[in-house]
């Protein structure tokens, strides 16, 4: 017989590791699952908005933490596009508050994992999902594994990406899965450390319905990457090129030199994509719910990982 829980969550992202914590804390019985071996690497900007830093910290995990793990206070957001630029200071001259922070995410999904399981969340990794159904009497959501392993709970929580088929039978809309824009990033490494505290983020007419940006996470490493909403697959990496030759090699100190190889990633910014059955319940990415004008989705997948304890509290009780 699998052990039961009151809550399975499928992917430990942001999201997902957030509805763990909020959930173990509340006193549930929560395991939380994902496919690879942590800590691991995820394609992402590599940036925190005011308001993932404040949900970072109802959780735990500070400012102060995140910089004593290599993240990087920004002090300000540049804009720029074909013809000008405008600057908006992210930082009081006086008081020295901070409003954004850059760090890798091989490092935050740690860090929040570590925190769900602090709070008593069990962990299981380097197990992909490959089967999840429903059983009505009793009512049962059972999840398989690929090691064939079978666990099952009353209420499930579906954080597994954007690409995730796992939510398929769940769906109130199954056509409206596929992920509506694209994004590639890499490492470019500096050889002099810099102090550079700027998110830079450009407008540019070859990017449609996105941006270009190089954010710093490291004194020597920037994350420079692209994200369009109307541009085809296969000239992505097009685009990608022309980025660096018009405004990375312009941009970045003449030492740089790119340390990863370009890798891509879908984003979800359809946010009507939900679920039918009220305990199961899709969040971050696997809920498309990237914001579709900056292609954001840290804030929002704490957001919502955050919302599961008052989603199913009422209905577990």
């Amino acid at each position: 017989m699998s052990k039961a829980y009151d809550t399975i969550v499928v992917g430990a992202g942001p999201s997902g590791s957030a509805s763990a914590y909020h959930l173990a804390r509340a006193g549930l019985r929560v395991l939380l699952i994902d496919k690879e071996k942590f800590p691991r690497d995820k394609v992402c900007g590599d940036g925190l908005n005011s308001r993932a830093l404040s949900l970072l910290s109802e959780i735990g995990i500070t400012p102060k933490d995140l910089k004593a793990h290599g993240g990087i206070q920004i002090v300000r957001y540049r804009h720029f596009t074909d013809e000008r630029e405008g600057v908006d200071s992210l930082r009081d001259s006086i008081s020295g508050s901070m409003l954004g922070l850059g760090i890798s995410r091989f490092k935050l999904d740690e860090l929040i994992r570590q925190r769900a399981i602090a709070v008593g969340a069990e962990w299981l990794g380097k197990a992909e999902v490959t089967a999840v159904s429903c059983n009505s009497q009793p009512r049962v959501f059972m999840v398989r594994t690929d090691g064939r392993e079978s666990y099952r709970a009353r209420s499930l929580v579906i954080s597994s990406g954007a690409q995730s088929t796992l939510h398929n039978p769940f769906l109130v809309q199954r056509s409206l899965w596929k992920p509506s824009a694209i994004g590639i990033r890499s490492y470019f490494q500096v050889l002099s450390p810099h102090n550079c505290r700027t998110f830079d983020f450009f407008y540019l007419s070859y990017l449609p319905g996105g941006y270009g940006w190089i954010f710093p996470v490291r004194d020597d490493l920037y994350n420079v990457g692209i994200w369009v909403a109307r541009v085809k697959f296969r000239n992505l990496k097009e685009c990608y090129a022309q980025f660096i030759h018009e405004v990375v090699t312009p941009c970045l100190p003449a030492d740089w030199k790119m340390v990863t190889q370009p890798r891509g990633a879908m984003i979800g910014t359809r946010p009507e994509i939900c679920s039918h059955d009220p305990f199961a319940l899709l969040v971050g990415d696997a809920a498309h719910l990237a914001d579709p004008v900056s292609g954001e989705g840290i804030s929002h997948a704490l957001e919502s990982g955050k919302s599961s304890t008052s989603h199913f509290l009422p209905l577990l009780s």
